[in-house]
């Protein structure tokens, strides 16, 4: 277990060493687009979500007028 745990770190600590300002500003703009995206498409499902709730109640009171504006009664 030991030699595994060896070769584990061995190999995090090259590529933790391998890796230049470049390819760390690239990750880290990739990781910054992809959450732009995510945030993006919650907020536009919770906004679809309530212009639905919006349209179906102006449906129903829409289904409650007469075509002249007075309400059944």
């Amino acid at each position: 277990m030991a030699t595994d745990a060896s070769y584990v770190v061995n190999v995090l600590s090259f590529s933790w060493a391998a890796m230049t300002f470049n390819n760390w500003m690239m990750i880290f703009s990739m990781l910054f687009g992809l959450s732009t995206v995510l945030i993006s498409w919650h907020y536009k499902r919770k906004e679809d979500f309530r212009q639905s709730e919006k349209h179906d109640i102006e449906m129903e009171l829409a289904k409650g007028k007469n075509p002249s504006g007075a309400s059944d009664g």
